[in-house]
Parts: structure tokens; C-alpha cells; sequence
């Protein structure tokens, strides 16, 4: 907790905005939405570092973005601060989430990715990581799942 700002102290707080009005979103292809950090035939995450011969790790943007995250997979598996567990570890979480709010990873989601340019809590994700924010409907659940991701989250 900050210092009362009555008291003379000096406070940070994080202030966000937005403007909910200026979002926008598209349908987007279940591909595109779990993107490259996902191998479909074994349903594992795939770490999307490759480590050099001198030992050092790399990373590539994927084709036609500006960001170095690709899908909600990578994101997941990838995020700003690490999950530090092993990548089998990681698997199970992604599996087991998406099993139990999606109903599992199908085609018959209805996948919307909205625009993140109307609220400042992406800011800093936009600068280099990503910024993500998905709306998901499971044909049969009676409930929509919001993901955003963000190097500020």
C-alpha cells in the first residue's frame, strides 16, 4: 500500500485509460488464434527460442506482425516473465484450460481478436512483446472467455 496523499509523501500509481468505443474486432481462423507456438499433431506447445551453436536463444517475429508473439499458444507458453515450469508442465495447464472453459480446440469456436489501441493497460505491450485481446464462444458452454495479454499483465 502507498503513503496517504494528504501525508506529503510521494506516491506512483498506475493510471489507465480507455475508451472502449474506439475497439474494434474481426472473426479470426482457430489457426491463427492458437498461431505457430502449437504442434496440432501431438496438441504440445512448441518454444518458439531456438538457441544458437554459441548457446544464445532467438526469436523471430512471425510473418506480418510487428510483435515478437504469435497466438494465444505462444503467449501463453511465452510470457514476459516466464512461467518457469517445464514445457510438459505448460502443456497439461494449456490443455486442461482449454478443455475445461473452450470445450477443447475446435473449429466450432467463435474466435473475435479486438483491436488494442483504446486502452493504455497495452501500452507497454505494443511496444515489443504484444498485445492481445480475444473473445472466445464455446458452441456449447453458456459463457463467452475474454483473454488479453500484455507485457503489463
Amino acid at each position: 500500500m502507498g503513503k496517504d496523499p494528504d501525508d506529503g509523501g510521494a506516491q506512483q500509481f498506475t493510471s489507465i485509460s480507455s475508451d472502449p468505443t474506439r475497439s474494434t474486432s474481426a472473426p479470426v481462423s482457430l489457426r491463427d488464434f492458437v498461431g505457430r507456438g502449437y504442434d496440432w499433431d501431438t496438441e504440445r506447445l512448441e518454444p518458439t527460442w531456438r538457441v544458437n551453436e554459441g548457446g544464445s536463444g532467438h526469436k523471430t517475429s512471425p510473418p506480418g506482425s510487428d510483435f515478437m508473439t504469435d497466438g494465444y499458444a505462444e503467449a501463453f507458453a511465452d510470457p514476459p516473465y516466464g512461467l518457469r515450469v517445464e514445457n510438459s508442465q505448460a502443456t497439461a495447464w494449456f490443455n486442461s484450460i482449454n478443455a475445461d472453459l473452450l470445450g477443447g480446440l475446435s473449429d466450432a469456436l467463435e474466435i473475435r481478436s479486438w483491436s488494442t489501441d483504446w486502452s493504455t493497460w497495452f501500452d507497454d505491450g505494443r511496444e515489443w512483446w504484444g498485445a492481445f485481446l480475444w473473445t472466445i464462444r464455446p458452441p456449447d458452454r453458456p459463457w463467452m472467455v475474454a483473454i488479453a495479454a500484455s507485457s503489463t499483465d
